[in-house]
């Protein structure tokens, strides 16, 4: 019998581990499927809408839309947009963004994204007072890095840099908060 209860215990430990290792792979498998994106991740812009969601305090969430849309190349202002040079015609650019915060649509103004072509990535950025999120684009010569602040449920600025250099080629515009209902 003092033979048995070491293979019983032995066993046993098999099988917890065995246990634990399935929870540990479902449990896993559970994250990778998982609806909402995690806050460090960067979502690839291609043609249409992408989402992205960002899991606030309290349960609050806020989530962005970003619709890349075709662009007509014959139009004047095709090559006067961030992501191309002078000589450039580009081919795609921000057709819309929706951010929603809590369920309530914030208010984003045309002339924040109607310049911004050859967009390539969307992701969320670390603020120290509101929320924010920026849209990559352009190619190595011609990147830049447009950042997007929230502020009391409005967009507050938005900052576009040229990526090379940042530091002289930039635009920077600040937004009033949309009027309130009457």
């Amino acid at each position: 019998m003092s033979h048995r209860q070491p293979a019983n215990r032995a066993s046993e430990t098999g099988v917890r581990h065995a246990t634990s290792a399935w929870v540990f792979l479902i449990g896993v498998l559970g994250l990778l499927w998982s609806p909402v994106v995690r806050a460090s991740a960067t979502e690839d812009l291609i043609l249409g809408p992408v989402s992205m969601m960002r899991v606030l305090s309290r349960g609050d969430t806020l989530r962005v839309t970003v619709t890349v849309v075709l662009q007509d190349t014959s139009v004047l202002w095709a090559n006067r947009m961030w992501g191309g040079g002078e000589e450039d015609r580009l081919t795609r650019h921000v057709g819309t963004i929706e951010v929603t915060r809590h369920g309530q649509q914030v208010w984003i103004p045309l002339s924040a994204y109607a310049d911004l072509g050859q967009p390539r990535t969307l992701d969320f950025l670390p603020v120290t007072q509101g929320l924010g999120f920026v849209i990559r684009g352009g190619e190595t010569g011609t990147g830049y890095e447009a950042r997007f602040y929230l502020k009391k449920g409005a967009l507050s600025r938005r900052r576009v840099e040229l990526g090379e250099l940042r530091d002289d080629v930039w635009e920077e515009t600040r937004y009033s908060p949309p009027p309130g209902p009457e």
